[in-house]
């Protein structure tokens, strides 16, 4: 809205030496009828200055965006007044677009829309398959599917930017949220790309064959075609790996399983674009933004990439304008230069690490299978009072057990991590 402001205060061209575009001159007469006191008073003060008096109605209708008949319904009634604006410049003013600055505004509109970020929506594969079991949970995530046109429209066409599957097992968790989108979502170019979340190292370890299976879906296929731009985005879970397998075989894992994926995906012409789950510690995926992008496997990072900055990183990396800057820099900087489709083989050190992933994983599994560990973990890690800290989105436990299912990643790693513990293995 300050930028409308500082517009309407810069174009004060007056009719006495440039003739108003008829198309402007229409739409100010049309909202001259629903803004009658307003119009009257820029039409005394800026009698001969179409585009300020235009503006000036603009910024009213921002002012009730939504609230009544005097402001916008939806993004795109702004959009295209925005449009008319930068056409009616061009038009009366003869110049190109970098001279009078509104293209690079209406750039930023176009990129930003009403919503701004754009917002991912989650739920679990067991709601979806499940519903007589998760009926409240059910029930309100198929209320916000219902809602995903409507907002759309409102917003901008890229409000919600991803529907993501946690704890994807097989094709028909992605599949039957497909069904459900085509069902409670009013027009197939609204369903926001659906995303696949594997999480555990049997998920990572089978997901070619995972999506072999989902790409040979023949209505699925042609969506993604037609709609997503025969792009698949797939998130790979750090947190739940870990805790599942250990860190060693966690990372392990999911760097394989991005090259299976990348491969599947050109064997079905479709392009594999990967979302990074990523936590703030190491065992969780994270570390420097930098290194990390370059740690992917060469040639499976093509024309995009995701990652999630989550708790304590947000601070660390973006509570200043210049900190942001910095870090969002040296993430393109890595991005570009990661950036490749020719994979390459590394056999030797395949072989190496495939060994010790496959030791470290063995003695994982007799760790936390050993009876003794949750009473352990309970009375030596600060675990218990996580849960009376404000600090997570979701209770630190599924269910009150005090089982390993039951715990949920994020909990689990940190509370291990608050503790100053030294342990040491012979192999």
């Amino acid at each position: 809205m300050d930028k409308i402001k500082d517009f309407s205060e810069e174009f004060s061209f007056s009719t006495s030496y440039l003739t108003t575009p008829k198309k402007l001159e229409n739409k100010i007469q049309e909202y001259r009828k629903i803004l009658k006191k307003e119009y009257n008073h820029y039409a005394k003060v800026n009698f001969d200055e179409p585009f300020r008096i235009f503006l000036s109605l603009v910024f009213h209708r921002l002012e009730n965006f939504q609230e009544n008949n005097i402001g916008y319904k939806t993004y795109e009634e702004f959009h295209k007044d925005m449009e008319l604006v930068n056409d009616s410049l061009k038009q009366t003013l003869k110049l190109n677009d970098s001279i009078h600055g509104f293209s690079e505004f209406l750039k930023y509109v176009e990129s930003f829309q009403f919503h701004g970020v754009t917002l991912d929506i989650r739920e679990n594969s067991k709601v979806i398959n499940n519903p007589q079991s998760n009926k409240q949970q059910y029930g309100e995530f198929i209320k916000v599917l219902a809602c995903i046109s409507d907002w759309k429209a409102i917003y901008g066409s890229n409000v919600i930017n991803s529907l993501i599957v946690s704890m994807t097992k097989n094709e028909s968790d992605i599949l039957n949220l497909y069904k459900l989108c085509k069902k409670y979502i009013t027009s197939q170019k609204d369903i926001p790309m659906i995303v696949p979340l594997l999480e555990e190292i049997d998920d990572l370890q089978n997901s070619d064959y995972f999506l072999n299976n989902l790409l040979s879906n023949k209505a699925y296929k042609t969506h993604i075609i037609k709609y997503q731009d025969s792009t698949q985005e797939i998130m790979l879970g750090y947190s739940d790996s870990n805790k599942d397998g250990g860190i060693i075989s966690s990372q392990w894992n999911v760097y394989k399983a991005q090259i299976a994926l990348f491969k599947k995906g050109k064997d079905h012409n479709c392009n594999i674009v990967f979302f990074h789950g990523r936590g703030g510690t190491i065992s969780r995926g994270g570390g420097p933004t930098y290194n990390s992008i370059l740690s992917q496997p060469r040639g499976t990072i093509s024309n995009q990439i995701r990652y999630t900055e989550q708790g304590e990183v947000i601070s660390d990396k973006y509570s200043t304008a210049n900190l942001a800057k910095e870090n969002l820099k040296l993430g393109l900087d890595a991005f570009l230069s990661a950036s490749s489709t020719t994979l390459k083989n590394n056999k030797d050190e395949y072989l190496l690490i495939e060994e010790l992933s496959k030791v470290s994983f063995k003695k994982y599994q007799e760790l936390i299978t050993d009876d003794n560990l949750m009473i352990y973990f309970e009375k030596v890690t600060p675990v218990n009072l996580l849960s009376t800290l404000n600090i997570g989105s979701r209770p630190s436990k599924r269910t009150s057990e005090s089982t390993i299912d039951s715990y949920r990643a994020i909990p689990w790693v940190f509370g291990w991590a608050q503790m100053k513990l030294s342990h040491s293995c012979i192999i």
